[in-house]
């Protein structure tokens, strides 16, 4: 997920590579910060994939677009980039949650959400671990650190990208009934089901219960964008991915404070429990809000008090002398973050599935997570 990138760009620079980028490329930090809005802005404003198919367009075109930022290449290439990058990923968060109702009924979607939401988290307390490498290898066959990030992100990526078209099973279809493949689908390989025999049969009768797929039309499109229950869940999205990604860019900055000698290596490991603490809660609630999905307010709730807490830590907590304590903010913070997305996510689910069908899911995972992700931009 973009996350390794934004946050490895963060921490190269926080770790001394600043430099190297601003040489490369010709960035200051003004710039980076200029082209991670309009990266956002696009990222946010994008549509929703019909099929597996288009996660996998979106997969592959995505990663293909991190080798330019190898090269040496003018200022203006990497807003351009970024703009290109943002545009092509743009369906992918919503998408995946609108995949996942076509497989189960939403309120046993917030377990499945949470679980590919961690590779989010792990990424990004991955990319903390591995850019120490990355700044080892600074100046090998000609290219810094950074470089390297991109090169290799963007080369797995476009080979997971391809994989998908065997790996990701289509929309289920009703038992007995073979996909109708027209046009250039023809040429492209056929995924296997997710089930077949008795176990497909049984799966379809228990998610026909609460799928409803209807034909639709503008007006019923309208229908969900007027529908008032859309703008709370926006507003929880909103405040939750601005702290998200403040913590993301800024975790660096506020551990150096905590100690001004650290290293860039250092702070590149200190970041990383940050996100394997949003990982724990994620792989511990998550579950819960599904068995007791009745009480999703108390789960997204109870999270959100542990945030404050953190960033009440992080502020007032500690001294000039002992600052430990802000850090031990940054990990509350980091694990009531876990939660709060997958969770508004399923919500959404479980509101728009029964009222507005396959559409309202679509459209509202869309509008939530695009108009929400609109924090990260005031964060910036």
């Amino acid at each position: 997920m973009t996350k390794n990138e934004v946050a490895g760009e963060r921490v190269q620079a926080d770790g001394g590579h600043g430099s190297d980028r601003d040489g490369e490329m010709g960035l200051g930090e003004v710039d980076v910060e200029r082209i991670e809005k309009v990266y956002r802005f696009t990222h946010h404003s994008g549509y929703v994939p019909k099929t597996s198919r288009s996660l996998v367009k979106i997969t592959a075109n995505n990663d293909q677009l991190f080798g330019p930022f190898t090269s040496s290449a003018p200022p203006s290439a990497p807003i351009l980039l970024r703009l290109l990058l943002g545009i092509v990923i743009a369906g992918m968060w919503p998408g995946m949650a609108y995949y996942l109702t076509l497989f189960y009924p939403p309120s046993r979607t917030g377990k499945r959400i949470g679980q590919y939401f961690t590779a989010a988290q792990v990424s990004a307390a991955v990319v903390g671990l591995v850019s120490a490498g990355f700044q080892e290898m600074d100046g090998l066959q000609g290219l810094v650190g950074f470089q390297w990030m991109f090169l290799l992100y963007g080369i797995v990526g476009i080979c997971v990208g391809i994989s998908l078209l065997w790996w990701l099973p289509d929309r289920p279809l009703p038992p007995g009934e073979a996909p109708v493949r027209t046009g250039w689908h023809k040429w492209l390989p056929q995924s296997r089901p997710a089930l077949t025999g008795e176990d497909a049969l049984i799966h379809y009768e228990d998610l026909t219960r609460v799928y409803r797929r209807s034909q639709w039309t503008l007006k019923d499109l309208w229908h969900v964008v007027v529908d008032w229950r859309l703008w709370p869940l926006f507003v929880m999205y909103f405040g939750v991915v601005g702290v998200g990604i403040g913590v993301q860019n800024y975790a660096t900055v506020i551990i150096r404070a905590t100690n001004p000698k650290l290293t860039g290596i250092q702070l590149s490991l200190l970041s990383a429990p940050i996100w394997i603490m949003d990982l724990i809660a994620i792989l511990l609630v998550t579950p819960l809000s599904d068995r007791f999905h009745h009480h999703r307010a108390l789960f997204f709730s109870i999270p959100v008090c542990i945030q404050i807490t953190g960033l009440l830590m992080t502020t007032y907590a500690g001294s000039p002398s002992h600052p430990w304590p802000r850090y031990g903010g940054l990990l509350l913070v980091g694990f009531g973050l876990g939660p709060t997305v997958p969770i508004t996510m399923t919500w959404t689910n479980e509101i728009f599935q029964p009222r507005h069908g396959e559409v309202g899911v679509a459209a509202a995972a869309a509008l939530v997570s695009g108009l929400g992700n609109l924090g990260s931009i005031l964060t910036t």
